[in-house]
């Protein structure tokens, strides 16, 4: 199609010196405007035409990886299990018979380049160094750990690059984000942007807009396929998968940032407090979130928040100490349970007079799966009705705008530890003191 030729002919420009003129290059378009085609055709000419010795395909999911990889080689060699086909792509003897183990499928030219495909994670490609790195649903990259691992693999083939594709994402893209407003910036000679989109607060019924991020239109695409979907998706779908526009958060959001900016306040609080603590999976943080009730209405703010977990047992003993009377907890699938036999432990602490006190050791209750959805439940009832308050803490503000959530049966939701952006620890730790402090108040039977 037109715009899969005019994006060859511009991504692919040269300097004097026989380098590409773009190092990397960022596409944006629409869904199914033919971006899984391009890739194929991508790869097959720097194979071929270009002499590449590695083509590195990349997705969020292999599978999707998989499907540029296998339309290259149905082109190149023929459909699995069928034998290739003389003169049917013009292609004979040009490619050996593709490898199809899972997970090592490869596609090997004649001149020796290959073709292969992994999952865009923190060690997919790191070792691999590559002509053609093609970075497939960009917007699906929650971290930088996929981009770290594969980007510098290009860095020492004099005719390297990365292609990025993607239609446009949302706040949690980015990957995604960043590199577009690089691009846009200009800073960058060796990086190049070619985007389809639809001007940003357009009208969704404006027809005249459709045709700017769906070049495929008229050509693969109808126009009343898409009326069709303008008609029935939330508008936050249709913008990005359509319209290709940013979008503040596809997912639901059951505590949205408004409410919590609305519920900020600088208040003492003067009952009894609870201590729920977090951490973040790799143990690069802890949080320790304090629930107490002021003038009736819960409150919750940060106690602590400290890069590792070293400082973890003698803050919450220092606590303690303050506060005799305070309940301490901690979500029991994680990897704070192991500081449950530690704060039970009598400890001594060195006094003023240079002698030593021996202290009692204090329980830290483990929160169940149970109750992680019913305090998630709780606290999407208080955000909705406005009805906690907690201090002004940018902390809280960064966790909660990277956080995503992971449905369960009934419409009950729980915080998602695996695909949340950023450290979750202290929205989540804000999450079961919240729920404590309520359990508390309540006299409710523990669940443990």
């Amino acid at each position: 199609m037109p715009w899969q030729r005019w994006l060859f002919v511009h991504g692919l420009e040269l300097r004097p010196n026989g380098r590409f003129r773009f190092r990397t290059v960022l596409v944006l378009v629409a869904r199914q405007n033919g971006k899984t085609t391009a890739v194929m055709v991508l790869a097959l000419w720097r194979l071929i035409m270009d002499q590449a010795r590695m083509v590195f395909g990349t997705s969020t999911n292999l599978d999707y990886a998989r499907e540029s990889w296998q339309k290259a080689v149905d082109l190149a060699w023929g459909p699995r299990g069928v034998k290739h086909f003389e003169g049917v792509s013009g292609l004979e003897g040009e490619f050996f018979e593709p490898r199809y183990a899972n997970g090592q499928e490869s596609l090997q030219h004649a001149s020796g380049g290959r073709y292969k495909i992994g999952t865009a994670s923190a060690t997919g490609g790191r070792s691999m160094s590559n002509d053609l790195l093609i970075l497939d649903e960009l917007r699906m990259h929650k971290s930088w750990d996929a981009w770290s691992a594969s980007s510098k693999t290009t860095n020492a083939r004099p005719r390297g690059q990365i292609w990025a594709l993607s239609n446009a994402g949302d706040d949690t893209s980015v990957v995604l984000n960043h590199l577009r407003e690089k691009a846009i910036e200009g800073s960058d000679p060796l990086m190049g942007i070619f985007e389809w989109s639809a001007p940003a607060g357009c009208d969704t019924k404006d027809r005249t807009v459709w045709p700017l991020p769906n070049p495929a239109l008229g050509w693969a695409i109808d126009e009343d396929v898409i009326a069709s979907d303008e008609a029935n998706d939330p508008e936050s779908v249709f913008r990005t998968e359509v319209l290709c526009q940013r979008v503040a958060r596809l997912g639901r959001q059951p505590v949205a940032l408004a409410a919590w900016a609305a519920t900020a306040r600088d208040v003492r609080p003067s009952g009894v407090p609870v201590f729920f603590v977090t951490m973040a999976e790799d143990m690069t943080s802890a949080t320790v979130s304090v629930a107490a009730l002021h003038g009736g209405v819960p409150h919750v703010e940060r106690a602590d928040h400290r890069p590792g977990v070293g400082w973890l047992t003698g803050r919450l003993r220092e606590l303690r100490e303050r506060h005799p009377g305070a309940r301490f907890a901690a979500w029991a699938v994680s990897s704070v349970k192991a500081w449950k036999p530690i704060l039970a432990e009598q400890y001594d602490r060195d006094e003023s007079d240079g002698k030593k006190k021996t202290m009692p050791g204090f329980d830290l209750d483990l929160m169940s799966a149970t109750d992680a959805s019913a305090a998630c439940a709780h606290l999407e009832k208080l955000a909705s009705a406005l009805g906690f308050t907690h201090s002004p803490d940018e902390i809280y503000v960064e966790s909660l705008q990277g956080a995503e959530i992971r449905a369960l049966d009934g419409g009950s939701w729980v915080w998602d530890w695996r695909n949340s952006t950023g450290d979750l620890a202290p929205i989540s730790g804000a999450t079961g003191a919240l729920w404590l402090l309520e359990k508390q108040s309540s006299n409710m039977p523990g669940i443990f």
